[in-house]
Order: C-alpha cells, then sequence, then structure tokens
C-alpha cells in the first residue's frame, strides 16, 4: 500500500553505521510495517533493516534504532513490533549490507540505503517502503542541512525545518515505489526527475557488486575522498558527500552508471553539477519575480511583473499555491517585499507616477494602502522589531520610515540612489547605493548617526540585498566584487574577484555566505575564500532577483526571467525565517 507524504519534528542519523537496537524497550506498535530492499532492480537479501528512532534536541544528537529484521527473498522485510519514543518522533529505514543477487554467500557492506520514513506514530501495518538508490539520494539531499560529520540532527526549536525537508523528501522520491517523483505534488512543480535518476544509477554501480574495495565503488568513493577500508565507505555516505559537493568529479560520478541503468527516464549526458532544483510555475510564477521573503511557516511570498501587471503569490513548502493574483491591478511593478514579525506582509511598488506602498495580513485584510506624493520609486523594504518599514527609493533621494499605521515618520535625504536596506541584530540600518561603491549605516534609526562605508574602489554595489552573519558583519556586492565591513568599520575589510556581476547576498546559518545576480549562478563564498559553487552550468534556471533561505536549508530564488520560482534543495544550513525574526532576536548567520 502507498505510504502517503508524512509530516514529523526532527530528524537525526548516523551518517554511517547507525546504533545498534535497544533490546530494554517495551514493545506496544504490532508487527506490520514492511517493505522491499533493492539494489538497482535487484532485490538485497540478507541486509539488515533498522527501523531508527531519530534525536529531537539538537544538531548531532545521537539515533536510536527500535526494530530491526532481515531482508528475505526477493528483497522484503517485516518489522517486528517496537515502542516508538513519540508519536511524532522522526524515524527513517534503512537497509545495511546483503547480497544484491550476486553468488550466495556475498556480503555488499557498502550498501547502505536509507529511505525516509516519517513520524513514527504515523507508521502501521499498511506501511509500505521501498529502499533503493533513488530514496537514498532523496534522503541525502533534505536530510544534508542537517548533517555534522557522521551525525545528522536538529535542534528542538527548528522541528518546522525538519518537518517541511521530510515531505520534501517524499516529493522527490516516492517511498512507496522507489521512483521520482513522488506521488501527489500539486500542479505546477517539476521534480529533477532525470538527474535524482541519474545519480541513483551511479549509486547502483557500487551497490551491485561484491563489496567497497571493487572497482565501481573505489572509483565512487574515490571521486567522493571516501577511503574504500574505512567505516565511512557506504553509498549513503557518498550520496551525503555528493549533496554538498554537487560540483565536484560531476562527469566522473556521472559515468559510474551501468549501460543499462536500472532507473528511468534518467540523463543523456552528465549535468553541469548535481544540485537538485525544484521548478514550480502555477499561475503567474511562470512570469519574473522580483522580490521574496519566506514567512515563519516556510511558505515563500513573491512578487511578480508580467507586462504592467504585478501580483503577490504565496506558496507553500510543497508547491501548493496559498495566495493567487493579490494585488493584480493594485500594483505594477513591485520591487519590494518584506515580512514583518508579526506575520504581516508589506510590499512597495515602483510604478512611475502611482508609487505605493502596501500592507496586509497574511489572511489578506488590507492593513493601507498608500501612495504618498513623497514616493518616487520605491525599491527596497525591512522591517524593524516594531513593525515599522525602512523603505528606500532611489527615484526621491531618501529613505522613509513609515510606521505600522502607514503613515511617514520622518526620512533622510540619501543622494547616491538607495536600493536596499537591512537591519543588524542591534537595530542599526545599512542601505546599499545603486550608482556608487558606498553602503550607508544609520545608527538605531534613519535618523541615528550615519556612516558611509566605502567598498571596492569602482565596483558599484549595484543595487545588492545586504545580508549579515552572526558576528555583524555585512556583505553586499560589488559588480565584481564582494564586500564585507565589520562592525563600526568605515571600509570593507574583506573582497574576491568573482568574475562577474552580482546583486544578491545570503549568508546561511553557518555563516556561509550566497551570493548571485539576474542572469548569473549561484555560488558560495566560504570562510572569505572565494569559489564557484558549483561550476558555470549549476543553477542556468535561477537568475534571481531575490532569494531567501528557509528553515529546511533550501535556496529560493525569484527569477528576474521568466521560468518559475526554483527551490535548490538541501545547499544551505537553515536559518530563521523572516528574515525581519531573524534580525530583531539577533539571530543572522545561526541554526534556528
Amino acid at each position: 500500500m502507498p505510504v502517503a507524504l508524512f509530516s514529523a519534528a526532527a530528524l537525526l542519523l548516523s551518517g554511517c553505521a547507525l546504533e545498534t537496537a535497544d533490546s530494554t524497550l517495551p514493545a506496544d506498535i504490532p508487527a506490520g510495517l514492511h517493505g522491499t530492499a533493492m539494489g538497482g532492480q535487484q532485490p538485497v537479501t540478507g541486509a539488515t533493516i533498522n527501523l531508527v528512532a531519530l534525536g529531537t534536541t539538537g544538531y548531532g544528537t545521537p539515533t536510536s534504532v527500535i526494530a530491526t529484521t532481515t531482508s528475505g527473498t526477493g528483497g522484503s522485510f517485516t518489522m517486528p513490533s517496537y515502542t516508538c519514543p513519540t508519536p511524532t518522533t522522526p524515524t527513517l529505514l534503512e537497509a545495511v549490507g546483503g547480497n544484491p543477487g550476486l553468488t550466495s554467500g556475498t556480503n555488499n557492506t557498502a550498501i547502505q540505503l536509507v529511505v525516509v520514513s516519517g513520524p513514527c506514530g504515523q507508521l502501521s501495518s499498511s506501511s509500505f517502503f521501498i529502499i533503493d538508490e533513488v530514496t537514498t539520494v532523496a534522503a541525502a539531499y533534505t536530510m544534508r542541512p542537517f548533517w555534522n560529520l557522521a551525525k545528522i540532527g536538529v535542534s528542538s526549536t527548528n522541528a518546522l525545518g525538519m518537518t517541511n525537508a521530510q515531505l520534501t523528501a517524499g516529493m522527490l522520491a516516492n517511498p512507496s515505489t522507489g521512483v521520482s517523483p513522488g506521488a501527489g505534488l500539486s500542479a505546477g512543480t517539476a521534480i529533477p526527475t532525470t538527474t535524482i535518476h541519474a545519480l541513483a544509477n551511479s549509486l547502483a554501480a557500487c551497490v551491485n557488486t561484491t563489496g567497497p574495495t571493487s572497482t565501481q565503488c573505489t572509483n565512487l568513493f574515490g571521486y567522493v575522498s571516501i577511503n574504500p577500508s574505512g567505516a565511512n565507505a557506504t553509498v549513503w555516505y557518498a550520496a551525503l558527500t555528493i549533496a554538498s559537493n554537487p560540483a565536484t568529479d560531476v562527469s566522473s560520478i556521472y559515468n559510474l552508471a551501468p549501460p543499462a541503468s536500472p532507473f528511468q527516464p534518467t540523463l543523456s549526458s552528465s549535468p553541469g553539477d548535481w544540485t537538485l532544483n525544484i521548478v514550480y510555475t502555477p499561475g503567474n510564477l511562470a512570469y519574473a519575480q522580483n522580490a521574496l521573503d519566506i514567512d515563519a511557516s516556510g511558505n515563500v511570498w513573491v512578487t511578480t511583473v508580467s507586462g504592467f501587471s504585478g501580483t503577490v503569490e504565496e506558496i507553500s513548502p510543497f508547491g501548493v499555491p496559498l495566495t493567487v493574483d493579490y494585488l493584480d491591478g493594485y500594483v505594477d511593478h513591485p520591487l519590494g517585499l518584506a515580512i514583518e514579525p508579526s506575520g504581516n506582509i508589506v510590499v512597495a511598488s515602483a510604478t512611475s507616477g502611482d508609487s505605493s506602498l502596501i500592507r496586509f495580513t497574511p489572511g489578506h485584510t488590507m492593513l493601507y494602502y498608500d501612495t504618498p506624493s513623497s514616493f518616487s520609486t520605491p525599491t527596497g523594504v525591512a522591517i524593524d522589531a516594531n513593525n515599522n518599514a525602512i523603505v528606500a527609493d532611489p527615484g526621491a533621494s531618501k529613505v522613509f520610515l513609515v510606521a505600522p499605521a502607514g503613515t511617514i515618520t520622518t526620512s533622510v535625504s540619501e543622494t547616491n540612489g538607495p536600493q536596499y536596506p537591512a537591519l543588524d541584530g542591534s537595530g542599526n540600518i545599512y542601505v546599499t547605493d545603486k550608482t556608487t561603491y558606498y553602503a550607508d549605516r544609520y545608527a538605531g534609526s534613519i535618523t541615528g548617526t550615519h556612516t558611509l562605508l566605502s567598498g571596492f574602489t569602482n565596483q558599484p554595489l549595484a543595487a545588492t540585498h545586504g545580508s549579515f552573519d552572526s558576528a555583524g558583519d555585512f556583505y553586499a556586492g560589488g559588480y565584481f566584487y564582494e564586500n564585507y565591513w565589520a562592525p563600526g568599520a568605515t571600509s570593507y575589510t574583506g573582497e574576491g574577484n568573482l568574475g562577474y556581476p552580482h546583486t544578491l547576498t545570503r549568508v546561511d546559518g553557518l555563516g556561509n555566505v550566497w551570493i548571485a545576480g539576474p542572469g548569473y549562478n549561484l555560488w558560495e563564498w566560504s570562510n572569505l575564500l572565494p569559489s564557484e559553487y558549483p561550476g558555470d552550468n549549476r543553477v542556468s534556471s535561477c537568475s534571481p532577483a531575490d532569494m531567501g533561505i528557509d528553515r529546511s536549508g533550501n535556496i529560493w530564488c525569484a527569477n528576474w526571467t521568466s521560468g518559475g520560482l526554483v527551490e535548490v534543495v538541501g545547499i544551505a544550513a537553515p536559518v530563521t525565517t523572516p528574515l525581519s525574526v531573524a534580525a530583531s532576536t539577533n539571530v543572522q548567520g545561526q541554526r534556528p
């Protein structure tokens, strides 16, 4: 019987061998959970099947195996009775070792295949799972943001992030059939099925051999820098490593797939990298998008523009349209969007001759719709801890402070073309400039002490969305260079030649800096060492005018060109959402 997409509070598993079963747990769940372990299209017999209860008290907390059995004829298994730590405890199933259809007595210890199986309390005798390479790929990419060395786990304060990650695993691969995509997807959702199958085919080349020292396994482990004789020499650990380094030895990994690849359809040639991008195109998301923020539930709010018509769209973390074509007829060119700590949404529309600022509730109750004569072309919005909107307007050469009631409280002149404001954890306001290589810092409020921050010479910030790390450093992209300013500094203290214009900067929960720009690829700037991550062909469908990171470590790209809203699965570290909450609670650049 098919398994429905599931939710859970948190997840933790070992990156290699998992702990042994705890025989002291009382049994109160009847036997019946069942399924099949497969290597490619070959049954894996004699594999140890573990039902793993995952930790919920921190990133890297221990797991426990609460039930175990062995796969028999045809790879089939039935789990014995067991006790759930709690009904909401997340689980996974793994198949370790076994014979993938070779000579009797073969035990391929490189086999460690995984499927995300959901909350323990939702498992029953009708639960059926296929554990294979496709489900392993889906698990690796969605769990990678929670991976720390040999452990994967989540804090008790980020249950939502793990819940959403588990559901995304069910979108990438159907846990009851072992192929991609998952079942019940929303219309307009495109899963990267051929890429998932291609990587699964490469893993199958190792699974369907005698062990980690076979040629196929040795090659796989060599490409991902795993010692074939080490404890981590399993396909699960290899999949996690590929998800973490998707630009490394891409074609070599692709070429591992056997000529008669078991999972179809698949790629006809090597991809540019192994990133997995889900593309959403329902309604106006098929058109160009300008601004994006992610609310506390993980729903993505994005503005769109098509000709002279602008809208606001809301989509769930799983592609379900929640708000469709909102504000159509009210805005033509919405360039700014921000979500308040209270959950209300503020949109700036830079329509020539009819600029406006709109504030509304998630339930679409209009709180104000203002078109003050002071506005010219408002482009960027940030929200402070008191729900005031800081609005940058290069046409008016001003930065405005707008109260929750919609009235302009005050403004300051900024002649360099202020574009996008951002707040640090102390309430200081940073504004990037359109026409110079400067940024502006206002201490405490826009009427506070103003400091001009100089960037890399002759490299204008070019309408950059800036971002902060946990130390309060402010990052903003220049034309070719990435700048950052330490708290209190007046000139940049780091730069790196990235080789192309970029206007977006977001810092993830481990302090990695992600940068991109309309028409250009996504890069990671980690520890101030610029490196393309991955190669030039990486997110070719993602030309972001804005982007955000969610609590599951996915990066969402609001495309400047048409092509849909893009979710890059599991590439970053989780963050607190929305941006205003991260700023007001001083947790930017940290995992929730």
